[in-house]
Parts: structure tokens; C-alpha cells; sequence
């Protein structure tokens, strides 16, 4: 029987095979960030693959974010890896850094002039730097982002050896596996939101609360919108409703005092706030 293998997933992910661990595998040209010969990137291990989590560009070399078995993250050279799935995962988001005041710094002394990843790495300079400083609520995100692309992909693997394995009554058992897995993660991340005025709440399929947030800070409003009493305004603005939802984000509308209606969307799991608000429309 013919099978062709095929991708279920909707969602992808980079991966790449160390090739080196030492810095003898980085161009004299690219040590922009002075390594030598010696420098060592001990975790990782020839001849293992590791997702990627990020691309940060300097000049003309690119480094991934990998991290190892048991390990934190880490930023390593390009030159060290070969590409064995080179997709680009559909929530990666890009941060050019030089017209970008919250990341500017990271141009102006390192010359890294594009950052490219998932959501908070690339909008929220404190968890790019957290993971350098090895800020514990910033690992802590870093790793719930790694579990969930990580789950994606073992059900992609497991997918393609069914496929390739599989016939006829079997392959629609395994398929039937596949799906009862994936509404298995689904649930992982499904919520009850309860919207009042002043707060939204959210809690988790056996009623426990995950976290309740009161009106936006004025850090987290940005400059969307800001009259000189833009705080007060805050506080007392309302909640209106849920205006959007996925496995991993859960957007409210909220409207200052005396102001428009803006999308203010939340990560499902710790109540941070994502991005900037929006207009809601």
C-alpha cells in the first residue's frame, strides 16, 4: 500500500542538528561577540537536534535560541548547526531593534539589529534580557512557550511514523490517537473567563483560579492613547467582553474612562499581558 506522508499539524517548527559546540566552527569574521577558538557551548551535544525558539541576527551572522535537555536556554551561532526543518513557526513575530526604543540598546551595543521568535521575545525587552539573567518568571515563560511548541512537534513526529507504519483499520486507529491526544492539549489550555467591570478572571476546567487582573498599568496601555490624565482614565475604565480566543491568548475589550473600546489580549496561562492594545473594531 502507497502512503504519503503528510504533515496534521497546524502548527511548525524550526529544528536543527549540532554539527560543532566550540567556537572553531564561528567565521574569524562573525565573532562579534569576541569568542574564541575555545569558547565552548558545553550543553550541547553533536549530533542532537534542537528546536528553535528565536533567531537574533547580528550583522550577517544569525544565532538561534536552543535550549538543551535539563538546561536553560541559550543563544548559539548559526554556524554550529545544520537546518533540518527550516519552517518558520506561524506565531513568530519580528522585533527591528534599532527603531524600537524598548530594544534599542541591544543595537547600539551589540549591533543585533533584528530579533525574530515568539511573542514575548520579541515585544517585551524584559524577557529577552530575563533569559540572559536567568530571571526566574522569565525561564518560567520561556518554558511554558518551549512545552507547548515542543508538544506540536512530538505529535508531528508521531504523525509522519504512523503514516509510515500504518495501513488500512490501523492507520485510522492511529489517527483516532492523534486526535484524542491533540483535544488532550487543547483542554491543557482551555479557560472559564468571567469579565466584571473592574477585573477579569479566568479559571481552569476544574474551577481553580489561574489569575484575576484588575485595569491595565500605564506600562502595559503603552501609547496607544494618552491624554494627560490617561492613568486616572485607567483606573477608571471598565471591561466590556471577550473578543477573541486561542489555545494560548485570550482577548477582552476594555474602555478607558471617557475613551474608545481597545483589544487588550492576555497569555491564558499567567494573566500577562501580550503585545500593545488595539483598537477594537
Amino acid at each position: 500500500m502507497l502512503l504519503t506522508i503528510l504533515n496534521l499539524s497546524d502548527r511548525t517548527c524550526m529544528l536543527a542538528l549540532c554539527e560543532f559546540n566550540t567556537g572553531r566552527a564561528i567565521a574569524l569574521s562573525e565573532r562579534y561577540l569576541h569568542e574564541i577558538d575555545e569558547t565552548e557551548f558545553s550543553p550541547l551535544k553533536i549530533g542532537e537536534s534542537y528546536l528553535v525558539y528565536g533567531l537574533k541576527f547580528i550583522f550577517d551572522r544569525i544565532d538561534y535560541l536552543v535550549c538543551a535537555s535539563g538546561q536553560n536556554p541559550m543563544w548559539a551561532p548559526s554556524s554550529l548547526f545544520k537546518l533540518v526543518d527550516t519552517r518558520i513557526p506561524d506565531n513568530w513575530e519580528i522585533c527591528m531593534t534599532k527603531s524600537n526604543s524598548d530594544f534599542a540598546l541591544l543595537y547600539d551595543t551589540f549591533k543585533i539589529d533584528c530579533v525574530i521568535g515568539y511573542p514575548s521575545l520579541t515585544n517585551n525587552y524584559s524577557h529577552y534580557i530575563g533569559l540572559l539573567e536567568r530571571s526566574i518568571d522569565e525561564l518560567q515563560r520561556f518554558f511554558e512557550e518551549k512545552h507547548r511548541a515542543d508538544a506540536w512537534w512530538d505529535l508531528t513526529v508521531q504523525e509522519c511514523t504512523f503514516v509510515l507504519n500504518a495501513s488500512g483499520t490501523e492507520l485510522k486507529e492511529l489517527f483516532d490517537v492523534i486526535n484524542r491526544e491533540r483535544v488532550s492539549l487543547s483542554e491543557h489550555n482551555s479557560v472559564t473567563s468571567s469579565i466584571k467591570p473592574q477585573s477579569v478572571k479566568v479559571t481552569n476546567n476544574n474551577g481553580a483560579l489561574l489569575w484575576e487582573r484588575s485595569t491595565p498599568t500605564l506600562a502595559e496601555w503603552g501609547e496607544v492613547w494618552m491624554p494627560s490624565d490617561i492613568e486616572d482614565r485607567l483606573k477608571k475604565g471598565q471591561y466590556q467582553y471577550v473578543n477573541g480566543e486561542t489555545s494560548d491568548t485570550i482577548t477582552v475589550v476594555f474602555t478607558p474612562y471617557g475613551g474608545l473600546d481597545f483589544n487588550i489580549t492576555f497569555n491564558k496561562i499567567n494573566g500577562l499581558v501580550i503585545g500593545k492594545p488595539s483598537e477594537a473594531r
